[in-house]
């Protein structure tokens, strides 16, 4: 594995991520019992009897691959001052026995209500903003062939703002997400896939997956400031 470094001390890009994920710490998880997933974090607390669904088995993360409900991902090239590319990605949905841990259900989650739109770059100060609207539910969750699950939903403007000497960036994000699961918003630079975060935000406490029903009910309103790393040296892990 080799280190990216980071290019004559400047930002030339920015990435930045959100995702909507359940936390292994959440209070209404419990231990799966036995087989090829025992020991991981399962949700047992759905408004459904009897149906066992695995957490994403982890805490925040800086990652852009931590595994995660709904991720939503945008890179932006502040040189050209234009949008690199954007990424959405629901990673596995898995639903087991409750008591045997045996698998009955394993899919992704649909991206098509995912997107980010309305990118603006103002040419004066070094801003740049790009709203994001995304929306996913859990694909197992079936009755008869009908999908029940509500969807989980987040929506708002995320602003950047660029250093007069272009090391650090002024991040903020506002908008509106769901009380449960929980959520994390991370940015890095120059292509490096760990960032730092911008808000980590828990599930609100007594929140469950029944309170996605309806359009997200929690304001969020924060601003960060993330500095560039340190220029990295190239090394190769042997």
């Amino acid at each position: 594995m080799t280190d990216r470094p980071m290019t004559n001390g400047r930002i030339h890009t920015i990435k930045l991520w959100v995702n909507a994920f359940i936390p292994s710490t959440y209070t209404g998880a419990e231990t799966v019992p036995a087989g090829k997933h025992a020991g991981k974090t399962m949700l047992t607390t759905l408004w459904v009897v009897n149906r066992c669904f695995l957490t994403d088995d982890r805490t925040f993360s800086n990652n852009v691959h931590a595994q995660s409900r709904l991720h939503s991902e945008v890179e932006i090239d502040v040189q050209k001052k234009k949008v690199v590319y954007e990424f959405h990605h629901c990673h596995e949905t898995v639903e087991i026995d409750c008591t045997s841990g045996e698998e009955k259900c394993r899919q992704h989650g649909d991206t098509n209500h995912m997107h980010f739109e309305n990118f603006v770059a103002a040419e004066a100060d070094g801003t740049f903003s790009i709203d994001l609207k995304a929306s996913a539910k859990n694909p197992c969750l079936t009755v008869a062939n009908v999908k029940l699950a509500p969807n989980v939903d987040l929506y708002g403007t995320i602003t950047i703002r660029l250093s007069a000497d272009n090391n650090a960036a002024t991040v903020r994000f506002e908008g509106m997400i769901e009380t449960y699961p929980a959520f994390e918003m991370v940015v890095a630079f120059n292509g490096s896939e760990v960032g730092q975060p911008v808000f980590q935000l828990d599930v609100e406490e007594g929140a469950t997956a029944a309170n996605i029903t309806g359009a997200p009910t929690r304001p969020v309103n924060v601003e960060a400031v993330i500095k560039r790393e340190p220029a990295a040296r190239f090394h190769t892990d042997p």
